[in-house]
């Protein structure tokens, strides 16, 4: 075995055990497909064993407790002396990554199809040693015994289920709650509802109208959730985005200026108040970016990707993603595209660009759901979203996007409403029940700062 798939195995071996550890979820799925004998390291062999033994006993992971098990397992003579040193490093390793996962930020399903896919490798590997040395010893029997004996792993959460016999996993499927990752504050938040692992967030609206700044919105209130981001430019230069991002971060404009903030009054006018600003300067963001270094040590991140215009494909991506998760152990809870229509068509897709742009929305859905991630990008509406609000016929070039997405947010503003610093967001397609397209909230923005959501109230309760 070569050195790179060693090192690869052994990645996918302390992923293994970091889920067994920390998510009741990981290891309930994970036991019945799994056996010690799969793991090629002595100590992931025998924290394996301990996780096991406190699931049969608590049925639920160690999370911390395993150092606890650990020094139990020392005291009373249970390992070997030259283990204790050896096991010791091992957990040390793995609490750099374990103790700053939670359930909020631990993509289980990801990692669990991940590991099952690690168990079946292994386990065919396995069959196939055991055929080699048989044949290469002259046993052909033993050969053809070792086939017949083989059994494919499979979890059962894979399987279909009965919706009468199931019963037990029938109530742990309606009592499980939705892997919400974000929900934004105030009346928007409520309009948009939570956004959950596996979604599909577009938001639409006419060129020039802040699509760009709403992205980073999404992105950045997810790092703040101690989540892990992708945010993937193909519109804007490294130097453009990190300039803008830092301008959200800090709520600082380019230059030192006056900026016109809005607010809500407390008869639901918009009044304004000027505020004295400096501008963003590199020396004012390296310090900043120190001081999120203790913030970011909870396990959230943010990882920047510029690509021009039509050069990247959701194919790219996923070479991409497959690198961050092996080379930097970076695998995204949000996914931000900015944007849609301006990716690279599927190599050996349809010609015709419609179509392109449907199947890049039905790889980004699908990219979603695979990685259990929530999915976020923008499109522009028809020029008829400039004067008048978008509806289900403002969608540029393909209706069929709309079918993709979970959630589509539009973004409405005439020119008054522009001159006050006022959005109106609505809703085309919504999860939340209580959605209705007639339904808007008002946003108070600042876009020299940064800030396309000051502040939200329903339409229906302001005077704008």
């Amino acid at each position: 075995m070569g050195i790179e798939r060693k090192k690869f195995e052994t990645k996918r071996e302390f992923e293994l055990i970091t889920g067994m550890i920390v998510s009741d979820a990981f290891i309930k799925e994970i036991i019945p497909v799994f056996s010690p004998k799969y793991l090629s390291s002595s100590p992931a062999k025998t924290v394996a064993r301990w996780c096991m033994e406190y699931f049969a006993k608590y049925q639920s992971a160690p999370k911390e407790t395993i150092q606890d098990l650990f020094k139990s397992k020392t005291r009373e003579g249970q390992l070997e002396e030259a283990d204790v040193e050896i096991i010791e490093k091992y957990l040390d390793n793995l609490s750099r990554k374990y103790e700053t996962l939670t359930d909020d930020n631990y993509n289980h399903q990801f990692y669990l199809d991940q590991s099952a896919t690690f168990l079946s490798e292994k386990n065919l590997m396995m069959l196939t040693e055991d055929i080699r040395t048989a044949i290469t010893s002259g046993k052909v029997t033993e050969a053809e015994a070792a086939v017949a004996k083989y059994a494919r792993l499979s979890r059962a959460s894979t399987s279909s289920i009965d919706i009468i016999k199931d019963r037990e996993r029938i109530i742990d499927i309606l009592n499980s709650e939705d892997d919400v990752l974000l929900k934004l504050p105030g009346a928007l938040g409520d309009m948009i509802g939570p956004l959950s692992r596996g979604d599909f967030l577009a938001i639409i609206a006419p060129m020039k109208r802040g699509k760009t700044h709403w992205l980073l919105e999404f992105a950045l209130r997810g790092l703040y959730r101690n989540l892990k981001v992708l945010f993937v430019s193909c519109e804007m230069t490294e130097k453009a985005m990190l300039r803008r991002t830092y301008q959200s971060i800090m709520a600082q404009p380019k230059r030192p200026q006056e900026v016109i903030i809005p607010y809500f009054d407390e008869n639901g006018f918009v009044a304004t108040r000027e505020v004295p600003k400096e501008g963003i300067k590199a020396k004012t963001i390296l310090k900043k970016a120190e001081a999120m270094t203790t913030f970011l040590q909870t396990g959230g991140g943010f990882r920047l990707l510029c690509r021009p215009s039509n050069t990247m494909s959701v194919s790219d991506l996923r070479m991409e993603l497959h690198n961050l998760a092996y080379y930097d152990d970076f695998v995204p809870d949000i996914i931000v595209g900015d944007y849609a229509d301006i990716f690279a068509p599927e190599k050996g897709g349809s010609k015709e660009y419609r179509h392109g742009i449907d199947e890049t929305w039905k790889s980004m859905r699908a990219l979603a759901q695979e990685l259990n991630c929530l999915f976020i990008t923008a499109s522009q509406s028809t020029r008829e979203g400039f004067n008048k609000d978008i509806d289900e016929k403002g969608v540029a070039e393909d209706i069929r996007k709309l079918a993709h997405v979970t959630h589509a947010m539009v973004l409405n503003q005439d020119k008054e409403q522009k001159k006050n610093q006022i959005m109106r967001a609505g809703m085309l397609v919504s999860r939340n029940e209580e959605f209705h397209t007639a339904n808007e909230v008002a946003c108070l923005y600042n876009y020299a700062i940064g800030k396309p959501f000051l502040s939200s109230r329903w339409v229906k309760d302001v005077n704008v």
